[in-house]
């Protein structure tokens, strides 16, 4: 009699928290790592979308619609794969994915009229075409955010859930306790001190995760369903994480040359003339254009040209120093940021450039071409512009004055440019 309240109890408590917390919990968590990673996966294609198409626009390479075909089917099988994970009865979450999908439709619709475009050097009408695909391939990146947060409130919905349950548990951890003997006692005090401790780490790790902590670890050793639990959550977090930075990593950097790219160039360089205002240092900016590329791409094609592209974006990148950014600013242009680094400095840094570029024999099919050349334009920070938008344009006055005098040189920009 003494034991039996115990046992019928540990029985209870099993099956009770089996099914309103351990099942739920790992069927939400299956779920929400089958619908994660098509997230993802449809996260990192789309900037293979935006960069396909936008690259397209602008060198027109035929080869680019074939690697457009590929990604958009990506995507579509990526969409079906959410179709097929999320749980039809969270509606919210079900009409976000609806939306997102015919986003997608909407930036694969405009996709095809770019890529169906005869290439006309970015007419206005061409170029306002390229702006709206933009446009709604951002469109579509918040709507896949949407789908995150509709995650988060599920697990927000399970935490109401188990808390509600582990309120109900305690209830019977006491009337069971008020009527067994010293052993159930002793039997209930363990069983409690494992269970709750297990339960109150889980419905931490829930909370945490639903307002997107994801650096939380769940630690449990018993009992073994709880402990499976806290594995796959914490096997989520990690995954998810490793995904975030591979994704953060690809947003920042030029796919072709694996410098920093524009967008990152603009982070950048208003970070280093924060700091250098705050330090009273100089900062330059050095804008590289390869010579004649038009010319190489015509003799050589586009494939090689882009391996061009990358002889000379490595030759950059190692000619700097460590604290120093090499980006990639479009096209065959570059662009260095150079933290303390006064003009004289910088105008010799730039011109050790300009001729490690020139000494470089480009390999082509196995084959020596002949080497490219680099004008620079180089700008100084505060002398040549007190902002970013100032101390760009004065560098690029600076490199279209070298070109205008032969090309292959360096100019230093004026303060009256």
């Amino acid at each position: 009699m003494t034991i039996s309240p115990f046992i019928a109890f540990s029985i209870l408590t099993y099956i009770f928290v089996h099914e309103r917390i351990v099942n739920p919990l790992l069927d939400l968590t299956s779920e929400q790592i089958g619908i994660l990673s098509p997230i993802n996966e449809l996260q990192t294609t789309l900037w293979d979308v935006s960069r396909t198409v936008t690259g397209f626009a602008i060198n027109a390479e035929p080869n680019l619609s074939e690697e457009y075909a590929i990604q958009a089917q990506r995507i579509d099988n990526a969409f079906s794969r959410l179709s097929e994970a999320s749980n039809s009865a969270y509606v919210q979450l079900k009409d976000d994915l609806a939306s997102a999908q015919q986003q997608w439709l909407r930036v694969a619709a405009h996709s095809e009229v770019i890529l169906r475009e005869p290439h006309t050097h970015m007419s206005p009408a061409f170029g306002s075409k390229v702006i709206t695909f933009e446009n709604e391939i951002s469109a579509l990146g918040y709507k896949l955010e949407q789908v995150y947060e509709d995650l988060q409130q599920q697990n927000e919905q399970l935490r109401h859930q188990v808390l509600e349950t582990l309120e109900f548990a305690n209830k019977m951890f006491v009337l069971v306790l008020l009527s067994a003997t010293l052993i159930g006692l002793l039997g209930l005090l363990i069983l409690n001190r494992s269970l709750l401790c297990s339960m109150n780490k889980l419905t931490e790790g829930a909370s945490k995760f639903a307002t997107g902590d994801t650096s939380h670890h769940i630690d449990i050793g018993t009992p073994m369903e709880m402990a499976s639990v806290a594995h796959t959550f914490n096997s989520m977090k990690n995954k998810i994480i490793e995904q975030h930075k591979a994704l953060e990593l690809e947003a920042n950097m030029d796919g072709l040359t694996g410098l920093l790219n524009r967008r990152k160039f603009n982070e950048q360089i208003e970070l280093e003339l924060n700091l250098a205002r705050q330090g009273s240092y100089p900062v330059s900016v050095i804008i590289c254009d390869i010579d004649h590329f038009k010319q190489f791409n015509d003799t050589y094609g586009h494939l090689d040209g882009d391996e061009a592209l990358k002889a000379v974006a490595q030759t950059l990148k190692n000619g700097i120093r460590d604290n120093d950014k090499a980006c990639r600013y479009g096209g065959e242009e570059f662009v260095i940021i150079l933290p303390h680094c006064a003009s004289n400095a910088a105008y010799m840094i730039a011109d050790k450039l300009r001729q490690k570029v020139a000494s470089q024999m480009i390999i082509i099919e196995e084959r020596k071409v002949s080497p490219l050349t680099i004008s620079m334009g180089v700008a100084v920070f505060p002398e040549h512009g007190k902002t970013s938008e100032t101390l760009i344009k004065h560098a690029d006055q600076a490199l279209y004055k070298a070109k205008d005098h032969g090309r292959n040189r360096v100019f230093m920009a004026s303060t009256d440019c």
